[in-house]
């Protein structure tokens, strides 16, 4: 649990706006490009550029580690590193990244060598190997946050880029199916397939070239308005020569090559063209076992653990195609192939692999080194990921050695821990957050945002003990097995953390009591340390507990009450099984006599309400019946499904309530309007008049 999670549960809650809606893409130009064409130019001057610039970084590197600043240089080492990574991150490319991760490699090592170098208790008692093993917890959180950079920066999986609604900017495609070899009924069967792509028409377009002619093939193609390239008659044109040529003739930015029979899912472009609109040099999307393709190398995708897409299938960027040359004319090897070529040239090129559910590519499998470097990164990866427990709970418990125990797991000034700490978590977070998202945040609302975030995890805090403590002693049953309960508490672990927090905060209050004024600024900083993780644990208790509440809910209104209105005008209590579904169980009091696909009405309660449906039977079967509800009914059925499960008044309040993100808060209103509201009163009670009798007056002469 975080504040800024915590926050977005909130707002699913309550159905408030995301605020990702106001992200910004990465600003292009600038100190981005700027730093590209620079490395570009200088590029082809200096062959060996990118190892010149690791090792002068590593050498810098090793001096700023070695240097000893004061704590007022520290200060401005801080802030210029800061100020430079507000301006630079705003930027897109890959120098922007690189810079970035050089700041956070320079504040991160300077921080761990501070640790090691000035925060290790100097006698080896206790205090310094619980130290000392502390530190290394922090080198591996270190370690894990540098390859999840890594694998983030390239990853081995990239999965699909989803391509702009406007369908106007979306690319054309040529699709060619290669006729060679296939009969007429392998042809037929792939263009009623590609016939079903949901793709724009106008910018689709399909061609079947061959390697003979058939005139009543032709006629086929011509009435379905499919263009037809067969051979020529005269020229020894190879097919590879006749697909090359079909290529020139192409208008449009993207070319499908597949072979006659294959017939590709209906999706195929929109899942796979959206990498070429994010990646520029993307030369080359294909399936692993395309014919145009060497044989792959199946060890290489047991250990992707992926498998190739249903179809044989070959995407590439026409401009990039003919840049290369093209199919190569010669016998196809696994040094002389168009995914070669493309690589040699310097473009991207791609498998097209899948699993269960997603589809992804395996960018530049041809670059060896560079696949294993990527693929031990995911690896090392898991492995990490496997210990983080061990980092968690570690964060989670040191301020009790201090507070409870009297250890002293960091010893050192708490004006040193901001000059060092500070700018370290920073950059990680600027990195961090840079190699997982395509948009940033502008400043003013990333600030608002953990401002934000921070005051709603203290107001869960009192929202969650009032609630807690107004129903502990809850005289309901609970409509939940002891399984799901299960699954919806904080662990024991959780819970005994919690229950050691309060009493290290109470500890804590003594402590700043009697100790010495020396001793003041670290127990604060401990005692600080415990409130947020206290804070954490009631925040986590709180989202549990809501979503506890939410499943009460469903079960407790899934059995709801109804009468079905038979063919013969007789009616029939029942009860619902699983309401809302549109497909309703329902237990009838008697055996209904009814078939299936005979229409019904329907009629569910709830509390002074009555919703009645036209049903039509799907399963008759004993004193059970499963009803569809209409298609025209089932607006009026949603939503009054909608207001059933609406949270009313009673509803525990384990999160704060929808108007904490007012610039006033609810209660402050509230505060300052019953005076006002009871003065209102007051004053329109004394404007009244008293009434008087009407007295006649005399008759006058």
């Amino acid at each position: 649990m975080t504040p800024l999670r915590l926050l977005s549960l909130w707002r699913e809650r309550w159905g408030k706006e995301l605020p990702e809606n106001r992200m910004h893409p990465y600003q292009k130009g600038g100190f981005g490009a700027w730093g590209e064409r620079t490395s570009e130019s200088i590029a082809g001057s200096i062959p060996v550029l990118g190892l010149f610039a690791v090792m002068s970084f590593a050498i810098l590197s090793l001096i700023l580690l070695g240097v000893t600043f004061s704590l007022t240089d520290q200060y401005v080492l801080s802030a210029f590193v800061l100020i430079a990574t507000l301006s630079i991150r705003r930027y897109q490319g890959m120098i922007p990244t690189l810079v970035l991760m050089g700041f956070a490699i320079i504040t991160t090592t300077r921080y761990l060598y501070w640790r090691f170098d000035s925060t290790l208790d100097p006698a080896f008692q206790l205090d310094f190997f619980i130290a000392l093993l502390v530190w290394f917890i922090e080198l591996y959180g270190v370690c894990l946050f540098s390859v999840v950079v890594l694998n983030g920066l390239w990853p081995i999986k990239q999965i699909t880029k989803s391509l702009p609604e406007d369908t106007a900017t979306w690319p054309k495609v040529a699709v060619f199916i290669c006729a060679a070899d296939h009969s007429e009924d392998d042809i037929l069967r792939s263009l009623s397939a590609l016939k079903l792509t949901d793709w724009p028409l106008t910018k689709l377009s399909l061609t079947v070239v061959d390697n003979e002619e058939r005139v009543g093939l032709l006629h086929k193609l011509t009435a379905m308005n499919v263009s037809y390239l067969p051979p020529p008659i005269t020229a020894d044109e190879k097919f590879t020569q006749r697909l090359n040529r079909a290529m020139t003739d192409a208008d449009s930015e993207l070319a499908v090559i597949l072979s006659a029979g294959q017939m590709p899912a209906p999706d195929f472009l929109k899942e796979s063209s959206g990498w070429f609109v994010v990646d520029s040099s993307l030369g080359l999307v294909a399936t692993p076992n395309h014919f145009l393709l060497p044989e792959p190398n199946s060890q290489l995708l047991d250990r992707l653990a992926g498998q190739p897409h249903p179809a044989e299938v070959m995407i590439t960027r026409v401009s990039h195609f003919l840049k290369v040359g093209g199919v190569p004319i010669d016998a196809m090897s696994a040094q002389n192939h168009i995914a070669q070529k493309l690589h040699n040239f310097g473009f991207g090129h791609a498998y097209w692999l899948q699993d269960v559910e997603t589809a992804y590519r395996i960018h530049q499998p041809l670059a060896r080194k560079a696949l294993g470097l990527r693929m031990w990164v995911a690896r090392a990866c898991e492995v990490l990921d496997f210990y983080q427990p061990i980092l968690r709970y570690t964060l989670l418990t040191l301020p009790l050695l201090y507070l409870l125990a009297d250890w002293q797991p960091m010893d050192a000034p708490l004006e040193l821990w901001i000059a060092y700490a500070t700018p370290h978590l920073v950059q990680a977070y600027a990195l961090f957050s840079r190699t997982n998202s395509a948009f940033r945040w502008p400043l003013w609302l990333e600030l608002r945002e953990g401002i934000f975030a921070t005051y709603m995890l203290i107001l869960t805090f009192f929202t969650a003990v009032w609630t807690w403590l107004r129903n502990r002693k809850s005289p309901y049953a609970d409509t939940l097995s002891s399984s799901e309960l299960k699954e919806l508490r904080l662990s024991r672990l959780d819970g005994l953390l919690l229950g050691l927090h309060g009493m290290a905060l109470a500890e804590g209050l003594l402590m700043l009591l009697q100790a010495d004024q020396a001793l003041l600024p670290s127990i604060s900083f401990y005692m600080a340390w415990s409130g947020i993780v206290l804070l954490l644990l009631v925040a986590k208790f709180a989202v549990y507990q809501e979503a506890a509440e939410v499943a009460r809910q469903k079960a407790r209104l899934s059995a709801m009450p109804g009468m079905i209105r038979l063919p013969n005008n007789r009616t029939m209590t029942c009860q619902t099984q699983n309401f809302p579904q549109l497909e309703l169980v329902l237990d009838c009091s008697t055996t209904p006599s009814v078939k299936s696909g005979q229409r019904l009405k329907l009629s569910i309660f709830h509390a002074l309400d009555e919703l009645a449906v036209d049903v039509t039977v799907v399963l008759s079967a004993a004193t059970s019946l499963t009803v569809k509800v209409d298609p025209a009914w089932q607006g009026p059925y949603r939503r009054f499904s909608q207001a059933v499960f609406a949270r009313g008044p009673d509803w525990p309040d384990w999160l704060p309530n929808q108007h904490v993100d007012k610039i006033i808060p609810q209660w402050l209103v509230l505060v300052c309007s019953w005076p006002l509201n009871l003065v209102a009163k007051w004053l329109h009670r004394l404007s009244k008049k008293p009434s008087t009798q009407a007295v006649s007056s005399p008759p006058t002469k």
